[in-house]
């Protein structure tokens, strides 16, 4: 599927008299929170609806996470928070969270319960995989299953023990932490300018950074 065909199926915010339907299914915001919903200021609303309108989209069109959130963002491209690493971000808390999680200055159910030595380590380790957000988390989680040492948790066996008094260590690892999901993952890591201005440098990273053309002519 085309960027183009991809985007006949999605409302355009940008003219002004355009008011986006809401989303149908399991896309829409539960009854129950109705009237939390209607409580939010229109701009609000609209942008959840929005939201909601592409991750349909992105889920429909056969396309694949990544690839859609891409065409969603050519669509939306003079929209601010529809990027496509935003659309993705926000699609996983959606499906971690529900609705809410698309507010803006939502923190997340679980960002308290990541430790801050775990988040340094993540970021270094994303630095290190500036082409890839996804490189990087399946790199945190392989070490994990190892047995390595996490900084914030020490090794799986460690953390179960500390989690599961009560049971036998498990010969392999069940589980992964609580906070580790790709939502919350995706919240803490770099933005691809500070992580390319790691690894490459600041010229790498200057189409990443806000700028200001200067004419020395007028």
């Amino acid at each position: 599927m085309s960027a183009t065909a991809l985007a006949p199926a999605l409302p355009h915010p940008a003219e002004s008299a355009t008011v986006i339907p809401f989303p149908t299914g399991r896309y829409a915001v539960p009854s129950e929170d109705a009237a939390a919903f209607a409580a939010l200021r229109p701009a609000d609303q609209e942008r959840v609806k929005l939201f909601l309108a592409c991750f349909e989209a992105m889920e429909q069109g056969g396309l694949g996470v990544v690839p859609a959130s891409q065409q969603c963002a050519l669509t939306f491209s003079t929209v601010p928070g529809f990027s496509a690493p935003s659309l993705r971000r926000h699609y996983y808390a959606w499906r971690t969270d529900g609705w809410r999680a698309l507010l803006r200055g939502y923190r997340g159910k679980d960002r308290e319960h990541v430790p801050a030595e775990f988040v340094e380590h993540f970021k270094a380790m994303a630095e290190q995989n500036c082409r890839s957000m996804r490189q990087a988390m399946a790199a945190i989680v392989r070490q994990w299953m190892l047995g390595e040492p996490i900084p914030g948790y020490g090794t799986w066996r460690e953390w179960y023990a500390k989690k599961y008094p009560l049971r036998p260590i498990p010969e392999s690892c069940p589980e992964v932490p609580r906070g580790w999901g790709k939502s919350n993952l995706y919240a803490l890591a770099p933005t691809r300018a500070e992580r390319l201005m790691m690894t490459r440098g600041i010229v790498a990273a200057k189409a990443h950074l806000p700028s200001l053309v200067r004419d020395t002519s007028t």
